[in-house]
């Protein structure tokens, strides 16, 4: 079938195959030399957080991952040593890892050189406004997001690798100052879902994180 946009119709679902690697980077010569003893010699299931707080040292964030067993280690940034954890369970929409506390905010948060304002049915919280790509071969899109924005998104992906959300629709919003109240066109994509959410800066205070989300989408239309 084709659609509007003058592409075939796909319909994107959740499948069991979703993968969610923990990679970090420590300096610490004690840490290291612990973290390798697990890696090379005991490879046991282990749980852990990663634990994030804001300028006055109070937990605002944080991650809990269970059954994380070593993947790999090689040398990192800096003189420091990457670890990448995974978790060796079958695909079975059993996530091991899920931001149990605090959340991206709901500010408008708006730089007009990359950002546009974006909406995701029952999702996105009102003047959202990411800085956005847009892969039409691939059929995705990517968001970036800074600590203040961002609301929902964790757990709109949460549900979707644990089975329980179903795709959502979503505009891409051309305005004048990034809000829906200056307009100028949209353009509106559906059977979208998250394929990829990961926090990429600033896990050492919760205002400088910033957040990646990829989205898969089934077709597109103009508004």
């Amino acid at each position: 079938k084709i659609g509007t946009s003058g592409d075939t119709l796909f319909f994107e679902k959740p499948g069991l195959t979703m993968e969610y690697p923990i990679a970090f980077e420590t300096g610490n010569t004690e840490d290291v030399n612990s973290l390798k003893k697990w890696f090379d010699t005991d490879l046991s299931p282990r749980s852990g957080s990663v634990v994030i707080k804001n300028l006055a040292g109070v937990e605002t964030d944080r991650w809990n991952f269970y059954e994380y067993i070593p993947d790999s280690y090689e040398p990192g940034n800096d003189g420091r040593t990457r670890f990448t954890i995974i978790h060796n369970l079958l695909p079975d929409n059993i996530v091991r890892v899920k931001y149990e506390e605090g959340d991206f905010g709901s500010e408008h948060s708006y730089n007009p050189l990359t950002d546009k304002l974006m909406e995701i049915s029952g999702v996105t919280h009102a003047g959202f406004t990411p800085a956005v790509e847009v892969d039409y071969r691939r059929r995705t899109i990517t968001l970036t997001m800074d600590y203040p924005e961002g609301q929902g998104l964790a757990l709109w992906s949460y549900k979707t690798a644990a089975g329980t959300e179903t795709a959502r629709s979503g505009s891409i919003i051309e305005t004048t100052d990034g809000t829906v109240s200056t307009e100028i066109s949209r353009r509106n994509y559906f059977e979208c879902i998250p394929i990829k959410y990961e926090l990429i800066y600033g896990f050492g205070q919760d205002i400088k994180l910033k957040a990646r989300i990829v989205i898969a989408f089934g077709w597109w239309e103009d508004g």
